[in-house]
């Protein structure tokens, strides 16, 4: 229903664990015992795609209900006029749209140089002015009528977005979709113009993560069985391919200065040196600190690194990529999934539902914002005015000002399927 947070959860609360294993994966149920599983492959079709939601799948007795409801509440007129599958003569133009995806997707929902906040849902990039309650899109519009994984993608993004990032200087937003041969986009952050196209091989089955510095270098990883990591330069050429790890990647982040990133995911952190042939790949070194799964990196402005993890610790990486310092900072060692360096803070959010602020010098909180335990934060950004812009695990992006009044800008279906809309 164009939610954008289209998977389902299992009773309970989103089946979030220590390790992130089923961290927004496609929940399966039996339909008769009401179980429910993270599926084995992620959820993905042989050819990268995600699976539809309603699959035509053959069910009697008591499971015919459940996986096709609509059959004994819709029944075709016995007069009607014939089927016409000519094009309309009506045009339409997309005007609003309810939604922000985050059940599979993290850090990202941002401000935009204007204080708008930027977003993604479905296939489209959003720019939602939450003064006006008014919203500008990258994609959408009239397309053939064609499916999906043949859909011409030379303008827009024709499946489900599944990672967004703004630049540094807040005016050009890059995002990749899912597929078997997925594209990556730039596209203004204030207008929704396009930018640039970048397209991926078959075999990647999406893009998971991507991120871009200040002179318009990009970094990505994919869905791929060796999750392959992607640098281009600001003519969108690229600098290499090479493998990531075995293990899922969940996010990148670039040096502030440098053309050099990390990535973090399931039981690893690696360094990247783009100006180096085939980016260096180094592993970070824990010397003695617990050795964890990372959701979330980042840098500061003088080089250090950081990033969230597993156990509710956040890590500090120096030059030499050996970790200096690990502190604890989430309630009850929930991961933390959110992590931006912002105007000199840290700030960090996480499965126990709080946003906090970090003086990185005497990894003190600073301020906390409680959103109450459970409401997974996924998305954390600042502006100049101290506004805050947090996305939350149930699909709700809020907006917190400077004296800490919350107001939800956007709400969507957070727990299981859609059947139905009147």
């Amino acid at each position: 229903m164009g939610c954008g947070t289209s998977s389902a959860s299992a009773p309970g609360k989103y089946n979030d664990d220590p390790e992130m294993e089923n961290d927004g994966a496609r929940i399966k149920y039996d339909k008769k015992s009401g179980q429910a599983s993270a599926c084995a492959d992620g959820g993905k079709d042989d050819d990268g795609r995600e699976d539809d939601f309603f699959e035509v799948e053959e069910a009697q007795g008591e499971q015919f209900m459940a996986v096709r409801p609509w059959i004994g509440q819709i029944e075709e007129p016995d007069n009607h006029n014939p089927v016409n599958n000519e094009q309309p003569d009506q045009t339409y133009a997309l005007e609003y749209v309810y939604g922000y995806r985050c059940a599979d997707s993290k850090q990202n929902a941002y401000w935009n140089r204007q204080g708008d906040a930027v977003y993604m849902t479905a296939a489209l990039g959003v720019i939602l002015d939450k003064n006006s309650n008014t919203q500008k899109f990258f994609g959408g519009g009239e397309v053939e009528s064609t499916a999906k994984n043949v859909a011409n993608d030379q303008n827009h993004h024709t499946d489900d977005i599944m990672c967004l990032r703004v630049n540094p200087s807040r005016d050009t937003a890059v995002s990749g979709q899912v597929g078997s041969k997925p594209t990556i986009f730039t596209w203004d952050a204030c207008t929704g113009e396009k930018k640039q196209r970048i397209k991926i091989a078959k075999g990647a089955r999406g893009i998971k993560t991507v991120a871009m510095n200040s002179q318009g270098w990009i970094c990505a990883a994919d869905l791929h069985n060796e999750h392959q990591v992607y640098c281009y330069d600001q003519s969108g050429n690229c600098v290499f391919k090479e493998k990531g790890d075995t293990n899922t990647i969940y996010d990148c982040a670039w040096h502030p200065t440098e053309n050099r990133f990390a990535t973090a995911g399931k039981k690893h952190l690696y360094f990247w040196d783009a100006t180096k042939p085939g980016g260096e790949k180094k592993k970070g070194i824990f010397s003695g600190h617990e050795m964890c799964s990372f959701a979330s990196v980042c840098w500061d402005e003088s080089g250090t690194c950081w990033s969230g993890g597993s156990n509710g610790k956040i890590y500090c990486w120096d030059e030499n990529r050996t970790c200096k310092d690990s502190f604890q900072v989430s309630k009850g060692k929930d991961f933390i999934c959110a992590l931006q360096y912002i105007n000199g803070k840290l700030w960090a959010g996480g499965k126990d539902g709080r946003v906090q602020c970090i003086d990185t010098t005497t990894k003190q909180v600073e301020k906390c914002i409680d959103f109450g335990y459970g409401n997974i934060i996924r998305a954390i950004d600042v502006d100049n005015n101290g506004n805050i812009l947090v996305g939350q695990r149930d699909g709700t992006i809020t907006c917190v000002d400077a004296s800490g009044n919350k107001t939800n800008i956007m709400s969507s279906h957070s727990d299981g399927e859609v059947w139905g809309l009147a």
